[in-house]
């Protein structure tokens, strides 16, 4: 995982400061930082929050984030409110129990997944709460775990938390996985492919 537990506590706390509050991001954007916006949502596509991603092209591997919510008046609030959901929801009820859903660390990472052709899923400031968890009852899960020590605790967590609702539950390294990913958009090749062979060669922890 690029990045630290600290920089999540230090957006919480700024998060916290100003939850319910009309949201306003241009402290960071009127200096360089470049907002990704990952939609969580109800089954029927009812758009509950988003998490703020935010990139600066000139500080590399550095990343804020900043949830946001719509207060039904056409205007967002800070902060996620009271309710917590998986990330893309609707496509892993579309599929049903039985699937698999890949759990990554990290909005960015399952819309990598997603866009090779793949379900993924991740949660929130990595809050697993019971309704998340009962999401995914009955599909076999594949978490991917970082390489880093936050990267293996996070991984461990998760897989506490789903082997309890779980048909299958495997973990596996994904240290190469994204650089495969690149490979394989370059040369034209399937990712989702490259991405099942890939977990296929790995010794998994299960």
């Amino acid at each position: 995982m690029t990045g630290s537990f600290d920089n999540f506590e230090s957006n919480r706390s700024y998060e916290d400061r100003r939850a319910g509050d009309p949201f306003d991001d241009s402290h960071l954007t009127r200096r360089g930082w470049i907002r990704t916006s990952y939609n969580y949502e109800l089954p029927d596509g009812t758009l509950l929050y988003q998490q703020n991603r935010y990139d600066h092209p000139q500080l590399a591997g550095d990343k804020k984030f900043l949830p946001s919510r719509p207060d039904g008046f056409h205007q967002y609030l800070f902060g996620v409110g009271e309710r917590r959901v998986i990330y893309n929801w609707p496509a892993i009820m579309r599929a049903g129990p039985g699937a698999t859903v890949f759990v990554t660390e990290g909005e960015k990472n399952a819309k990598s997944l997603i866009n090779a052709g793949l379900l993924a899923t991740t949660i929130i400031s990595h809050k697993w709460t019971d309704e998340c968890v009962a999401a995914l009852t009955g599909y076999d899960i594949i978490i991917l775990e970082d390489h880093d020590n936050d990267g293996k605790k996070l991984a461990s967590i998760a897989r506490d938390r789903l082997s309890k609702v779980a048909r299958s539950i495997r973990v596996v390294p994904c240290t190469h996985l994204w650089s495969k990913l690149d490979v394989a958009r370059a040369q034209g090749m399937s990712r989702q492919t490259t991405v099942m062979s890939t977990i296929g060669f790995i010794t998994v922890a299960t």
